[in-house]
C-alpha cells in the first residue's frame, strides 16, 4: 500500500434544507447514515451562520478558520461517509464565497502565509496549509484579496515550516514546537505541522522532503508501554497516541510496523469513545475523536504481519442501539456519540446533553464535523497501488494509471458501469452490473407503489410517475434552503429520482426594491445611494432637512410668491416689514410662535404667545397633538423626558443617552443588531441581527393560527380598537406596544417579531415628495398609526405620525402590496416648526385593521429579514 500526499476535498452543502422540509423528503440512505448527513448539514449551517459575511468563522479571529473551511472542503458527496470528495468545484456558489472570504482572512491573519521568513504559529500555519492545499488542489481562486494569492501563502508556509523543524536530537530530531524549535518538541502542533506538508506536497513539490526525520523524534516521544505523550517524557495519552500514529503514517511507516503498532496497541488497551485517556482530559475529546478517526482510517492490515490495525477497534452494538444494518467500527462508535452531543442549533461545542467542554467552542464544534465527514485533512491511501489518491484517482479501487474516462463523469472507464453515459452516482437498481443510465430494463416488479426514486416501480413505463399521470409526490410547499424570493418552493420528484424542493421563483438581477431579488441572503446591497435610500438623491426642498444628504440644510430650496427658507418651512419675508401677530423674525422669514418650541409632556405650545401651557380642564392634560387627554393615561398623554410608558406608568427609559452606532439600536439599555437588509430563508427569521428558527414544533404555522406551547393554534384574535392608544394585539390578547420608545438607525424602522420583540428592519424606499412648498404650517395634529408590513418588502409598516405644529408629508408606506394585513399608512404630522420629525427614529405601532398571526410573520417574513448578518 503506497502513500501518496494529496490536497484533501470534499463536497460542501448548497443549502441545508430546514427541518420541515428534510421531514417532508425521504432519506434515500440507511437510517444511521440519513442521521449523519442532518447533523453534518445542520453543523455546516451553524458555520454559516457564525461566518455571517465577515470571513471569520470565530469573530475577528482566524486562528479556526482552517477547521471550518476543511468542514467545507472535505464534506463527501451524497449521502453517508463513503463517498467522493469534492472539494471548492462542489460547493454551492455562496459557500464557495464564504470559502474564499475564510481563505483571505486566514492568511491575512498568520504572518508566516505571507512572509517565509516568519516564524510560524505550528497549530494555524500547518492547519492552513491543510487547507488552503484542499482549496487549491480542487480549483479554488488564487486571488482573494489578500496581500499573497492562495498558492504563494503555500509556498510561504512551507518555507517557514522547514525553517523551523527541530533538529535538536535526542528529544527534538525531526519535531516542532509552537514557535521557536525547542529541545524537546510538542507532539501536539508537530501532528500539525506533518499534516499540513504532506497535504502541501500536492501544490508544492518537496514540501514534505522533511518527514522522513519525523520517526526520530516520534521514536523519542513513544513511551515503553506504545503509546506517545505531549513532549518526550510525557506520559500516554490518547489523543498523542493517535496524533502519533497519524505521523507515523504520513511519514510512510506501515501500519505493520512495530513502531505504528505498538501505537495501535496502546491505543486497543485504551480505547474509548465518548471520552480520553491521559492529560488534557477532558479539554482535547474532540480533539482526540478526530486524531483517531484519522489514524483508523488509514491504519486497514497491509499485509506486514502486524496483528492490530483498524478492524479492531468497535465496542458498540449497532443492532443494540436501533441501527442493525450498521456493522461495528470504530467510525460507528465516534459518529452515535457526536450525534447525541449535538444540540437543537447544529452546535457541536456547546456541552449539550453531557459533552465535554473543549479548547473552545469553534475547535470542538468543527472536529467533530470533521469526524463525521471521514477528513483526513490532505492525505489519501494508495489502495490500488497505481500512483494515483484521492481526488486525482476517478477509480480509487481499480488500477487505472491512464485515468481513461470516456464520458467525463469523472468515473473512470475501468470501474464505471456505464462508460459511455454519464452517470457519476453508478446507480444500478436492479443490481445486474450494468448502470440504470444505460440499461435497457430496469424494471423489477416487486409489488410497491410508484416511488420517486428514478425506477419504475410499477412497471407501466412511467418512471416516477402515477398511472394516471399525477405526480408521485405531493407538491406541498417547503423550504428551498434559499433566501428571499427565492425561499419557497415545492416537492417534487427531480429527473434523478430525488424528492426536492424547488423554488417558486428564481433568483434575478437585484433591484433596490426592499426584496433580496437575487437570493444571497442580502437586501439592496450596493445599491443603495449616498442617503442610504433607493433611487436618485432627493432635491433639497424646504423642511429643515438635509435632502440630499451633501452636509448642508435646505441650501438653494426654493418657496413660491417671494417667500423665503426659514427654520425649515416657507414663510413672508422680514426683511422690510413687521412680522404678523402670531409669527416672529427669525433667519429673515416670519414663522410661528411655537417653531422649535419643545414642551414638555403635559404641555402644549400656545400659537398665539409661544408658550407651553396646560389650557385643559382639571385631571386632564395635551397630548403631543394638543389635544385633551386624561393625565393619569400615559400611554396618550405621553412621558417626560428619559422616560417610557410601560404597564400604563412612566418609567426611567434604559435607552435614554445610549448611542449603538449605525448597524445597531437600543431595547431595553442593550445594543442589539439591526435586521436591515438581511433576508432568511422560509421557516426562519431575523432576531437581533440573526436568521433564527421560527417554526413551531418542527413546523411553520399556517396563516391566521399562532403557535402556543409548540403547538399550532387557531388564533382568535383581538379588537385593536379596543386596546387604545400604546396597546397592541399580541397572540389575541392586548399588550403594550414593543417598539414604543425604540429609535432605529436612519432608513430603518420598527418592527414587532413574532417573539413580541422590537426589530429595525429596512426601511429605504424613497419617499413620495407629495406637492411642491407651501406657505408656514399650522398646528397639526397627530398621524395616524400604520398597519404591519407584509412578508418580503410587500407592504411595509406604516410610520407612526410626528406630533406638533406644520403639516408634515406621509408617512411609511409599504413596500408595493398587501402584507399579512394591508400595509397602512401613517399620517406623519411635522414638529412645531414645520419638521416631520427626527428622520433618524422610528415609533412604529404594530397595530392594524386587523391583529397578525406572530409566527406567520416570523416564518413567513424570514423572506423578508434575511439569511447572514454581514458586519463591516
Amino acid at each position: 500500500m503506497n502513500f501518496r500526499h494529496a490536497a484533501a476535498a470534499a463536497l460542501a452543502a448548497g443549502f441545508a434544507l430546514s427541518a420541515g422540509s428534510a421531514q417532508a423528503q425521504q432519506c434515500q440512505a440507511t437510517p444511521f447514515a440519513c442521521a449523519v448527513d442532518d447533523a453534518i448539514n445542520m453543523g455546516l449551517q451553524h458555520i454559516r451562520n457564525a461566518e455571517r459575511g465577515t470571513g471569520f468563522f470565530e469573530a475577528n479571529n482566524a486562528r479556526h478558520n482552517f477547521l471550518a473551511a476543511l468542514t467545507f472542503l472535505e464534506k463527501r458527496d451524497g449521502i453517508g461517509w463513503m463517498g467522493r470528495a469534492q472539494g471548492y468545484q462542489g460547493m454551492d456558489p455562496n459557500d464557495q464565497a464564504m470559502v474564499v472570504r475564510m481563505v483571505q482572512q486566514l492568511i491575512n491573519g498568520e504572518q508566516s502565509m505571507t512572509n517565509p521568513n516568519a516564524q510560524p504559529y505550528l497549530y494555524v500555519t500547518g492547519g492552513n496549509l491543510m487547507a488552503l492545499s484542499a482549496y487549491v488542489a480542487t480549483g479554488g481562486p488564487d486571488n482573494v484579496g489578500a496581500p499573497a494569492t492562495a498558492t504563494q501563502a503555500i509556498a510561504n508556509a512551507v518555507v517557514s515550516l522547514h525553517n523551523n523543524q527541530g533538529m535538536q536530537p535526542p528529544n527534538n530530531d525531526g519535531g516542532w514546537n509552537y514557535r521557536n524549535p525547542g529541545p524537546s518538541g510538542d507532539l501536539s502542533t508537530t501532528q500539525f505541522g506533518v499534516a499540513g506538508l504532506s497535504a502541501a506536497e500536492n501544490i508544492i513539490e518537496g514540501a514534505a522532503a522533511v518527514l522522513p526525520r519525523v520517526p526520530n523524534f516520534l521514536l523519542a516521544d513513544q513511551n515503553a508501554d506504545g503509546g506517545l505523550g505531549y513532549n518526550p517524557g510525557s506520559a500516554s495519552s490518547s489523543s498523542m497516541a493517535a496524533s502519533g500514529l497519524w505521523c507515523y503514517r504520513l511519514a510512510e511507516v506501515p501500519a505493520g510496523d512495530p513502531r505504528s503498532q505498538n501505537a495501535l496497541n496502546w491505543m486497543r488497551q485504551n480505547y474509548t469513545y465518548d471520552r480520553m485517556i491521559g492529560g488534557f482530559t477532558p479539554t482535547s475529546t474532540f480533539y482526540y475523536l478526530w486524531a483517531a478517526e484519522k489514524a483508523l482510517t488509514v491504519s486497514e492490515d497491509d499485509n506486514l504481519g502486524g496483528a492490530i490495525y483498524a478492524d479492531a477497534f468497535g465496542d458498540r452494538d449497532p443492532a443494540a442501539l436501533g441501527y442493525p444494518e450498521e456493522e461495528r467500527s470504530h467510525y460507528f462508535d465516534f459518529a452515535y456519540t457526536l450525534l447525541n452531543w449535538q444540540d437543537p442549533n447544529g452546535n457541536f461545542g456547546a456541552s449539550f446533553n453531557g459533552a465535554p467542554g473543549g479548547w473552545t467552542s469553534q475547535s470542538s464544534h468543527t472536529f467533530a464535523l470533521l469526524v463525521l465527514q471521514r477528513s483526513l485533512g490532505g492525505v489519501c491511501l494508495d489502495t490500488d497501488d497505481d500512483g494515483l489518491c484521492g481526488v486525482d484517482d476517478n477509480c480509487p479501487d481499480v488500477p487505472n494509471p491512464d485515468q481513461a474516462d470516456e464520458d467525463a463523469d469523472g468515473v473512470g472507464d475501468a470501474c464505471d458501469n456505464c462508460p459511455k453515459v454519464i452517470n457519476r452516482g453508478q446507480d444500478d437498481t436492479d443490481g445486474d452490473g450494468v448502470g440504470d443510465a444505460c440499461d435497457r430494463y430496469l424494471c423489477v416488479p416487486d409489488g410497491n407503489p410508484e416511488v420517486c426514486d428514478g425506477v419504475d416501480n410499477d412497471c407501466d413505463n412511467l418512471v416516477d410517475v402515477n398511472p394516471d399521470g399525477s405526480p408521485v409526490v405531493d407538491p406541498e410547499q417547503c423550504a428551498t434552503g434559499l433566501a428571499g424570493q427565492c425561499a419557497v418552493g415545492y416537492l417534487a420528484c427531480s429527473a434523478a429520482g430525488e424528492v426536492v424542493c424547488r423554488a417558486e421563483t428564481s433568483p434575478v438581477e437585484e433591484v433596490c426594491d426592499l426584496l433580496d431579488n437575487d437570493c444571497d441572503g442580502d437586501i439592496d446591497e450596493g445599491l443603495l445611494n449616498a442617503c442610504g435610500t433607493c433611487g436618485e438623491l432627493p432635491a433639497e426642498t424646504c423642511n429643515g432637512r438635509d435632502d440630499n444628504c451633501d452636509g448642508a440644510v435646505d441650501e438653494g430650496a426654493r418657496c413660491p410668491g417671494g417667500q423665503v427658507c426659514a427654520l425649515g418651512q416657507c414663510a413672508d419675508s422680514c426683511a422690510d416689514a413687521d412680522c404678523p401677530a402670531g409669527t416672529f423674525c427669525s433667519n429673515g422669514g416670519c414663522v410661528p410662535l411655537c417653531a422649535g418650541v419643545n414642551c414638555d409632556a403635559g404641555t402644549a405650545c400656545d400659537p398665539a404667545t409661544g408658550e407651553c401651557r396646560n389650557d385643559c380642564p382639571e385631571g386632564q392634560v395635551p397630548n403631543r397633538a394638543g389635544d385633551c387627554v386624561p393625565a393619569d393615561d400615559c400611554y396618550q398623554a405621553g412621558c417626560g423626558f428619559a422616560e417610557i410608558c410601560i404597564d400604563g406608568a412612566c418609567v426611567e427609559d434604559p435607552c435614554a443617552g445610549v448611542d449603538c452606532g449605525a448597524n445597531a439600536f437600543c431595547r431595553q439599555g442593550q445594543c442589539v443588531f439591526t435586521c436591515a437588509g438581511i433576508s432568511c430563508p422560509y421557516g426562519q427569521a431575523c432576531i437581533d441581527g440573526q436568521c433564527q428558527d421560527a417554526r413551531c414544533g418542527g413546523v411553520v404555522c399556517a396563516e391566521g393560527e399562532a403557535c402556543v406551547d409548540d403547538q399550532c393554534l387557531a388564533d382568535d384574535g383581538c379588537d385593536a380598537a379596543e386596546c387604545g392608544p400604546g396597546r397592541v394585539c399580541f397572540n389575541g390578547a392586548c399588550a403594550d406596544d414593543p417598539c414604543a420608545g425604540i429609535t432605529c438607525p436612519a432608513n430603518q424602522r420598527c418592527a414587532a417579531a413574532p417573539d413580541g420583540s422590537a426589530q429595525c428592519v429596512a426601511d429605504w424606499l424613497p419617499e413620495d415628495p407629495g406637492p411642491g412648498p407651501g406657505g408656514a404650517g399650522g398646528e397639526g395634529g397627530m398621524g395616524g398609526e400604520g398597519g404591519i408590513g407584509g412578508i418580503a418588502g410587500e407592504g411595509g409598516m406604516g410610520g407612526e405620525g410626528g406630533m406638533g405644529g406644520g403639516a408634515g408629508g406621509a408617512g411609511g408606506q409599504g413596500g408595493g402590496g398587501p402584507g399579512i394585513v394591508d400595509g397602512g399608512i401613517g399620517g406623519s404630522g411635522g414638529g412645531p416648526d414645520g419638521d416631520t420629525g427626527d428622520d433618524e427614529g422610528c415609533n412604529c405601532s404594530v397595530e392594524g385593521d386587523a391583529a397578525p398571526n406572530p409566527l406567520v410573520w416570523l416564518g413567513l417574513a424570514g423572506l423578508l429579514l434575511g439569511l447572514r448578518r454581514r458586519r463591516d
